[in-house]
């Protein structure tokens, strides 16, 4: 199956205490281009993050924001510093022996000294919030890819219908492709006449001349190619995966081609194909800057 490149995805998981929430936003680009927004102190994840992205897609310009929240249950855990306590308490009251004050030095005034009671902030599992990053991010990611395997199902079906499109204009070009032929050689013998006037000229030999002449206008093998890039076209789409710069490079060669047969055209059907044709081809252009 062909991928759009545009997609949208968000994946929670809960644990430890921690809800992790990973959203994920995808655009077009000809390369695989990631953005992440990750809490610094959590960032040591970003690489790691950057590097799973460009393992799943080739093509895409991606947001990723990383968001950690603790669950309301989660209380932080209270880390009292009896060292420096201790040390509070002995000098408080040498200081109260020195100043002759009799006042008792309670528990409480201790405690709400500096860095005697601290909220412990630090993250002691790394490695726990890693695995419930890495479940928020997977989960983000499938949504992503079934959305853009959603869009190309959408984009390859109009594809496949204007490129049918195409062939059938091809084969209309084909039927006058001999009076287009004819024409060039009908042109061909009045310029040379006009040229001449009534300068004598061997019947046969310009015959021969103006047929050489005329190969250059014949379009037969600007058709043959354009059927087999058509097909490869098709069968590219039928193959899926990663289709997007490949099908860019053949519907280049199929405008190369159409070209040159509005180029080689002398009769006025052939040339009005070739810019409807040519309209066809802009819009398949369109659709396939969008496929991965």
């Amino acid at each position: 199956m062909v991928s759009s490149m545009t997609g949208y995805g968000i994946g929670e998981a809960k644990g430890d205490g921690h809800v992790v929430t990973v959203e994920i936003k995808g655009i077009n680009s000809r390369f695989c281009e990631v953005k992440t927004r990750i809490p610094r102190k959590f960032s040591i994840f970003e690489e790691k993050l950057n590097r799973k992205m460009k393992e799943k897609f080739s093509r895409g310009f991606f947001e990723i924001h990383v968001n950690y929240k603790e669950m309301e249950e989660n209380h932080k855990p209270l880390r009292i510093d009896k060292g420096l306590a201790m040390a509070y308490h002995k000098n408080l009251r040498d200081l109260a022996e020195m100043l002759n004050i009799k006042d008792e030095i309670s528990i409480m005034s201790i405690a709400a000294l500096p860095d005697v009671m601290v909220i412990d902030d630090e993250i002691e599992d790394l490695d726990a919030l890693w695995i419930l990053t890495k479940m928020a991010f997977y989960d983000a990611i499938k949504k992503v890819q079934s959305m853009r395997l959603d869009e190309g199902f959408v984009l390859k079906k109009d594809i496949v219908e204007r490129t049918e499109v195409l062939k059938s204009m091809m084969m209309v070009v084909q039927q006058w492709s001999t009076e287009n032929l004819i024409e060039y050689k009908n042109k061909l013998f009045d310029r040379i006449e006009a040229i001449l006037g009534d300068i004598p000229i061997n019947e046969d030999r310009m015959a021969t001349e103006v047929a050489i002449y005329a190969d250059k206008s014949d379009i037969t093998e600007e058709l043959v190619r354009l059927e087999s890039h058509f097909s490869m076209l098709l069968n590219t789409l039928d193959e899926g995966g990663p289709v997007g710069r490949k099908l860019d490079f053949l519907l280049q060669e199929i405008n190369r081609e159409v070209n040159t047969i509005g180029s080689k055209s002398h009769v006025s059907k052939i040339s009005q194909t070739v810019v409807e044709m040519k309209s066809e081809i802009e819009k398949i252009r369109e659709q396939i800057q969008n496929l991965e």
